[in-house]
């Protein structure tokens, strides 16, 4: 979940851009304490935007952070910051934890106009659970200096039941189905509108070859809503990639769904597929449903 290869540029170059399209207020649900530092504010984000109710849906990468720093007692006109943190459940058990985050930097030190903030992250996956509450605490310190700051906030993740992909075969045959997003396996039904999700297929085999060994794969695909009725369909999926393939070509089929209109919040939808051998007519069908919930990131930038 916790690796530190994340955090090779946290300390803010051109972040001044990022601050300024951001709320001036600090995320009053982030408790501070601080001895010797001075801050400007901090915040926590998800997407690229700020949000205020400390919601992250399953998977997401939570980001705290601090801006506007001040406090630091220079070495050679550089400064060294040290970062621990600890993600704990609501029985104190630890999710993940890391006792140095920053250090990379002790062999250079940061120059000042560039340790002016700093971001954490934390990525909401195993073995966090949906709709449970979780607490994380940071400690910086200066490395030089006593200047030291505590955090801590608590964070829900949102999400609700297991992704489920029902696979039925009449003659062809397939190894793998599953939705991801963000290249990362889709766990839980819940997604958010205006973000993106991918069907995986994978290892399918059982199409009749012809002498050359060219197979004639067939594809549909379509999503329903909770009523039954069809909001989108495709036909004919294979002809983006030609019909002359070989059996090892017709093998893997990935399709993407974007998440816009005409689906709407709080709505269930089935996106459903079928895959056929023009020639003999033998087939699998596979379908998942999804939920559509509001994009948190989105949410918080409207309000």
């Amino acid at each position: 979940m916790f690796t530190t290869r994340h955090f090779k540029s946290l300390f803010w170059i051109l972040m001044v851009v990022l601050v300024a399209a951001c709320s001036k207020d600090s995320n009053e649900k982030v408790k501070v304490d601080m001895e010797g530092f001075t801050v400007k504010e901090t915040f926590l984000m998800v997407d690229n935007q700020r949000i205020k109710e400390n919601e992250v849906l399953y998977g997401k990468v939570l980001f705290l952070f601090v801006s506007g720093l001040e406090g630091f007692t220079y070495k050679d006109n550089k400064a060294y910051l040290g970062c621990s943190m600890t993600v704990k459940d609501k029985d104190g058990n630890v999710m993940t934890q890391a006792d140095d985050i920053f250090a990379q930097y002790d062999a250079t030190g940061v120059p000042p106009e560039y340790a002016t903030g700093f971001s954490i992250h934390v990525e909401t996956g195993n073995p966090m659970k949906p709709n449970e509450t979780y607490t994380w605490e940071a400690r910086f310190w200066d490395k030089v200096g006593k200047a030291e700051i505590k955090t801590a906030v608590n964070f829900k993740i949102l999400g609700g039941a297991p992704t489920e992909v029902k696979v039925e075969k009449t003659g062809l045959e397939v190894a793998n189905v599953f939705l991801s997003q963000n290249q990362r396996k889709l766990e839980y039904e819940e997604v958010e509108l205006g973000s993106a999700v991918v069907l995986h297929v994978n290892g399918i085999n059982g199409f009749a070859a012809n002498e050359q060994g060219i197979v004639s794969p067939a594809a549909e695909m379509s999503v329903v809503d909770e009523t039954g009725a069809e909001i989108l369909a495709y036909k004919d999926l294979y002809t983006s990639v030609g019909t002359n393939l070989t059996a090892q070509q017709a093998a893997d089929l990935n399709l993407t769904l974007a998440l816009g209109k005409p689906v709407e919040i709080g709505k269930y939808y089935t996106w459903k597929i079928r895959v056929w051998d023009t020639n003999t007519n033998a087939a699998f069908s596979a379908e998942s449903r999804i939920k559509v919930v509001p994009n948190v990131a989105q949410t918080a930038q409207a309000q």
